[in-house]
């Protein structure tokens, strides 16, 4: 047994030379222990210790001064829990990097000591132990308080106990800002402060030197010492106090103020402010005379009435603490708050008459209060977690602007545009009034400056009404709703830009020229939207609040031209929706052209010929009326108000109210001719249905239609067809009847009777038993003339007419009546001959006429009835002793022929030639003989001169003499 206890008393020896009891640092922790002096890690103080007696006790005294090297962390501990004697704790500092500073200690009577020199701007201090370590102190001996010297450096204090902080407190007039001063805890503090000599408070109430600290709300009222000749006329009083939603702890400023001061005017809003003189609200000390406004913003009132605007009413503020109670702004200036800051928050924001504000910065208010509209503008996001209105209405008012976001807690606010209003706001304050070619904006007193309408991004939260009779945007614009204040409104939207609503009640006529989405559109009586060419309508959710009485009329929309388009947008979904009193179908959309889309989507809709979308609530009616009232049946406006006509399936009927018409496109419906009489002019080989309702009319084909065409009719229809160019040809059975017309057909006039058909007229041709014969191939018409005649009217030569032929008359005949000749060929006359004229040729007779013989042969005269004999030597004569022309070798005398002795030849008066022999004499004038004249020998001669002489006779001047032949 006694081994064993030496043995252990070795063991404990050895164990104690090894190690040291001593202030070690480990992880950030300066405590007293027993270390291994070796591991024992003093780098970052350097420590002083000292032994003094009270009261017959020994007291340690460890004075650590903090060096420049410290500290690997913002945070550092000092813990001498497991110190077991009474000891004073002195710290000093160098110039070190700290931000939080937690002191332990045990015994209620130690002392506790924090130099200023170096110490920290503005050091977290906290004394006390918060996770339930041992043997720390729960209170504080009066002459033991911790000490704390207090000059230019500001310091946070925190406690869980009453520290009885004592503050050697220094302040002088040189000083530009009073140093941030805050003492905290979760238990009552009752501080005493000293002030020491030389501290100055100046002469102004509520200047920075008359502030001392700031604290919580259980820091009370500290006690005052004074080093030199008390101030009896100070004292210190709570200027402020606030409570904010982000703390469970309120805020108390605590100023030294003249006794005198009236106490009535001291209140806990008496100053919550922070003053400043600077554009930049920087987080330094820079710009506050009072430090905790750096540190305790969110408590306090950012007074920026201080600061000078410039030449545009305008104050800019750079803001770099971004948490405040309120601020505190002058009337008539607008201040724009901007910051690289994301967001800026504010416990209590109000909206005031004349106050004007821009944030160019996120903004979190915790309660936004609104005693007037105000020209506020959050240009980025708002968040509102409390709303509180002065006033108990207003839904009628503009109450802010905002670009951004709106992220309201209390669901009492909303945006449209960018305006700020109530969510039970009136539609008034969400309009964009569109007039003399402008936007206005509604009036709201005291309210922001509006500039929403213009801005595309902003417009799909308004109202856009209309209260002009264009509306143009250069910009796609997306609006809530349309409302629309004039009968007729044309919405022009350029290039590729779109105008779009959510919500649009039509009762008036709308003119698209651009591209149109409605979302939801109600349809009343009066809505008419027309869609011209490179127009687009889109719509959603169709509701049609009236009952539409418009079958075969102009549709609600209208779709004009080749480029005209209207869809569904899919986008939203897609509902139809009618009256609960629309029985019968009507008219919704019509086209000019036809669209090969398909429209038919929904169950009570028929799209019609590509035309026409048709809604029928209840029973589905294909058939389709268009009335003609003027010539061209393929354009719209030849309609009565009907754009989508012409359809041409067969559910058609044209209803013909004009009384002339072309049919130049193919049409397989019917025709209804509700004219008397009508030009029909068919260029198109088509269909030409008629189902009359009129008991009878005249249709006329023109000659510009295309030859060999037809018409049917059904047996109900009693019809005259009229052609000039064209005939007509018919068949029919029980239902129908076929009408042919070409210019083959010789019946211009044909009367259809139901099933009956009769020709009324002939062209080229006559008419017999109701049928049209072709006249005889000699029957002709005069040249001059383009009469139609109903017999034969003229035959050529050698024939008569007989009404529908031409008859041959008799033989040399030219003209004849029936069988009796009235005019004979050259050479013939008519002579009776059994009690008939025909034509016989007379002996002699070259020409006669007229029954006449004009004139007969040589050596005959005519006495008009026959030819008779000239005088025998006379070869034409006027009758027997009346002879102008001789026979050769006499001549005319006395109307007598006589004879001329040896003439070969005369002229009727004078002898041309003589007979060979003789010669003619002038003087004489008779012929005489050579002979005599000139020899024997000469056969032809002259006056004068013989001219031939007979075989071997020569001419020798004027006598003929013999001559030998020269071959003898």
């Amino acid at each position: 047994m006694i081994f064993w206890f030496y043995l252990i008393i070795n063991v404990v020896l050895i164990v104690h030379s090894l190690v040291s009891v001593t202030f070690c640092e480990v992880n950030n922790v300066i405590y007293f222990d027993a270390f291994n002096p070796q591991l024992c890690n003093k780098n970052d103080f350097e420590l002083d210790t000292k032994i003094k007696t009270e009261d017959v006790k020994l007291i340690y005294i460890y004075s650590f001064k903090l060096v420049a090297t410290c500290c690997s962390s913002t945070t550092l501990t000092f813990s001498n829990l497991k110190h077991s004697d009474q000891n004073y704790i002195i710290f000093t500092f160098e110039e070190i990097h700290l931000l939080y500073f937690f002191i332990q200690t045990r015994f209620n009577d130690s002392r506790i000591t924090l130099e200023e020199g170096g110490r920290p701007d503005n050091l977290f201090v906290s004394m006390g132990c918060f996770n339930n370590e041992e043997y720390c102190r729960t209170e504080v001996l009066d002459h033991q308080r911790p000490t704390i010297a207090f000059n230019n450096q500001g310091l946070h204090l925190f406690s869980n106990i009453d520290q009885r902080w004592w503050l050697s407190f220094h302040r002088d007039s040189t000083m530009l800002y009073s140093p941030y001063l805050f003492i905290d805890g979760t238990t009552y503090q009752n501080p005493t402060f000293q002030f020491f000599s030389g501290t100055n408070f100046g002469d102004v109430e509520f200047s920075y030197l008359r502030y001392l600290f700031s604290g919580n709300e259980f820091t009370q009222i500290p006690t005052i010492q004074w080093e030199f000749s008390p101030q009896l006329d100070l004292k210190v009083k709570v200027v402020c106090k606030r409570t904010i939603s982000t703390s469970i702890h309120s805020l108390k400023r605590f100023f030294m103020l003249t006794i005198s001061y009236d106490e009535n005017l001291i209140n806990e809003n008496t100053l919550c402010g922070c003053v400043t003189n600077s554009n930049y609200i920087n987080n330094d000390k820079t710009t506050f005379d009072i430090s905790d406004c750096q540190f305790n913003s969110s408590y306090l009132d950012l007074d920026l009435t201080k600061l000078t605007k410039d030449n545009n009413n305008n104050i800019e503020i750079n803001i770099f603490i971004n948490k405040w109670y309120t601020l505190l702004i002058t009337n008539y200036q607008t201040y724009i708050f901007k910051s690289s800051l994301n967001v800026i928050y504010f416990e209590k924001l109000e909206l005031q008459q004349n106050k004007s504000l821009i944030f160019e910065i996120n903004c979190i208010v915790n309660n936004l209060v609104i005693t007037s509209p105000a020209n506020f503008t959050f240009k980025n996001s708002l968040t509102i977690n409390n709303f509180i209105a002065m006033n108990e209405d207003y839904s009628d008012l503009i109450l802010f602007l905002i670009q951004g976001s709106l992220n309201d807690k209390t669901n009492t606010l909303t945006v449209c545009g960018h305006r700020g209003v109530m969510k039970s706001h009136t539609e008034r304050v969400c309009k964009c009034m569109y007039e003399y070619n402008y936007y206005s904006y509604p009036n709201s007193p005291n309210g922001p400056s509006l500039s929403d309408c213009e801005n595309y991004s902003s417009t799909p939260s308004l109202i856009l009404a209309i209260n002009n009779n264009n509306y143009t945007t250069t910009i796609s614009k997306i609006w809530e709703k349309i409302i629309l204040n004039m009968d007729n409104v044309t919405l022009i939207s350029t290039s590729q830009n779109i105008i779009s609503t959510t919500y649009c009640d039509i009762n008036s006529r709308v003119i698209v020229n651009g591209e149109f989405h409605i979302q939801n559109v109600h349809f009343h009586q009066n809505a008419k939207i027309a869609v011209y060419n490179n127009g687009y309508l889109g719509l959603s959710h169709i509701y049609f609040d009236d009952t539409f009485n418009n079958i075969n009329q102009n549709g609600i929309v209208e779709i004009f031209g080749d480029n005209g388009l209207f869809n569904f947008d899919d986008n939203y979904g897609m509902t139809l929706s009618t009256s609960q009193n629309q029985i019968e179908c009507f008219e919704f959309i019509s086209f000019e052209k036809e669209k090969d889309r398909n429209l038919q989507i929904f169950t009570m809709s028929l799209y019609l010929g590509r035309k026409i979308l048709r809604i029928c609530p209840i029973e589905y009616n294909y058939d389709i009326g268009c009335i003609l009232e003027h010539r061209d049946m393929s354009v719209y406006t030849s309609y009565r108000k009907v754009l989508h006509c012409p359809i041409t399936n067969v559910n058609t009927t044209i209803f013909i109210e004009t009384n002339e018409m072309i049919q130049n496109i193919g049409f397989d419906g019917t025709f209804n001719q509700n004219v008397t009489t009508l030009k029909f002019t068919k260029t198109k080989e088509s269909n030409s249905i008629f189902k009359d309702t009129i008991t009878s009319n005249v249709i006329y084909i023109a000659n510009e239609s295309i030859d060999n065409s037809n018409i049917t009719l059904f047996n109900q229809n009693i019809k005259l067809f009229i052609g000039e160019k064209y005939g007509f040809n018919t068949s029919n059975d029980t239902k129908i009847n076929d009408v042919v017309f070409n210019d083959k057909q010789n019946c211009t006039a044909l009367f259809i009777d139901k099933t009956n058909s009769t020709c009324k007229y002939c062209k080229n041709s006559y008419l017999l038993k109701n049928q049209c014969y072709n006249y005889d191939d000699n029957c002709m018409l005069p040249n001059d003339t383009n009469i139609i005649t109903k017999v034969c009217e003229w035959c050529p030569v050698t024939f008569y007419f007989y009404k529908y032929q031409c008859v041959k008359c008799s033989s040399h005949c030219l003209r004849c009546v029936k069988n009796s000749c009235v005019l004979c060929d050259s050479g013939y006359l008519l002579i009776l001959q059994n009690g008939v004229s025909i034509c016989d040729a007379p002996n002699n007779t070259i020409l006669a006429k007229h029954n006449l013989i004009m004139k007969c042969k040589d050596r005959y005269y005519s006495n008009y009835s026959k030819c008779v004999n000239c005088d025998k030597n006379c070869l034409v004569c006027e009758n027997e002793n009346n002879c102008t022309i001789c026979d050769n070798k006499f001549i005319l005398q006395n109307r007598g022929c006589l004879s001329q002795l040896n003439a070969n030849l005369t002229d009727n008066t004078n002898i041309i030639s003589c007979l060979q022999g003789f010669y003619f004499h002038f003087n004489y004038s008779e012929c005489l003989s050579c002979k005599t004249k000139v020899g024997e020998s000469c056969e032809r001669c002259t006056q004068t001169n013989c001219e031939k002489c007979k075989n071997g006779v020569y001419i020798k001047i004027v006598h003929v003499k013999m001559k030998r032949r020269l071959d003898a």
